[in-house]
């Protein structure tokens, strides 16, 4: 068993880690950047992808080393969630969002970075609602397989409706 996350070291106020759990050992993974990497899923080559900073941007984690997966324009960030044991990765992509909402008849507005769109890695982003059909809007990714099939959640043009998805995108679009 394998297993990736982040843990607070012993003692109260210690930074999160990143880590990797693997025959019995937990090891720190990242190096430098352990506290700012927020590992998400490993393949069974070992690779992981994840997220660095705040607001983030998609990363793979590949024999020791953080390799930067980068965004799309008009996004202020990415978050890798999910690899297959090919490389592909999957993630959301982050945006600027604001929000009025009204507490006891005094409206306020809260601006803060949220998932705006998704996104598949395969050599070069590609924002994922360009590769469906139908005019679907994906709004959240889990994860992927090794036949490229990924699990996420979407609405159809016009509905609020959310629908659970099993998405197979055409890759050479």
């Amino acid at each position: 068993m394998v297993i990736v996350g982040r843990s607070a070291w012993p003692g109260y106020g210690k930074p999160y880690k990143a880590f990797l759990y693997s025959n019995g050992l937990m090891r720190s993974i990242g190096g430098s950047q352990s506290a700012s990497f927020t590992p998400e899923a490993i393949n069974d080559n070992g690779w992981i992808t994840g997220t660095l900073g705040t607001p983030g941007g998609a990363v793979f984690w590949i024999n020791d080393r953080i390799i930067s997966l980068g965004t799309l324009p008009g996004f202020v960030g990415s978050e890798g969630m999910s690899l297959n044991n090919s490389g592909i990765v999957v993630g959301n992509l982050l945006g600027s969002i604001t929000a009025t909402y009204t507490n006891d008849g005094t409206i306020y507005t809260d601006t803060y970075v949220g998932s705006t769109g998704v996104f598949i890695y395969n050599g070069r982003m590609q924002n994922l609602n360009d590769l469906v059909d139908g005019g679907w809007k994906i709004t959240a990714v889990g994860h992927i397989n090794d036949a490229g099939q990924i699990v996420a959640t979407g609405v159809r043009p016009g509905s609020t409706i959310t629908f659970a998805l099993l998405i197979t995108p055409e890759l050479g679009r």
